[in-house]
């Protein structure tokens, strides 16, 4: 994990499912509790989300657009893009390939 300014950045690897998300899970709400409430998830990565994943991110993005903050993804494969169609986590989570413009998307109010 990392800090720049007021952006906090995370790379997801792998297969994002139980110990993984529980680990994701913890850090974003330490992340909350310092009143951290822009994320860069780097998930160049990430092979794979599986149901408990999907519901973390979800669960994540809804409580960052209650709070004024916001996730964005960056670098989703063709698979992690699949995954957020079809789950329908791509109407709540943004993603881009282009880390400028990520954190242009993480500092602009909506």
């Amino acid at each position: 994990m990392s800090d720049t300014s007021s952006i906090a950045t995370l790379k997801l690897s792998g297969v994002l499912t139980g110990e993984k998300t529980v680990h994701l899970t913890t850090q974003l709400r330490a992340l909350f509790a310092d009143h951290k409430h822009l994320v860069l998830l780097d998930v160049a990565d990430l092979t794979e989300i599986e149901h408990a994943g999907y519901h973390a991110l979800y669960r994540a993005a809804r409580y960052l657009m209650w709070h004024n903050g916001k996730i964005v993804l960056l670098n989703p494969n063709e698979r992690v893009q699949a995954i957020l169609a079809k789950t329908g986590l791509g109407t709540v989570l943004v993603s881009t390939d282009n880390k400028q413009e990520a954190i242009k998307m993480l500092l602009v109010e909506t």
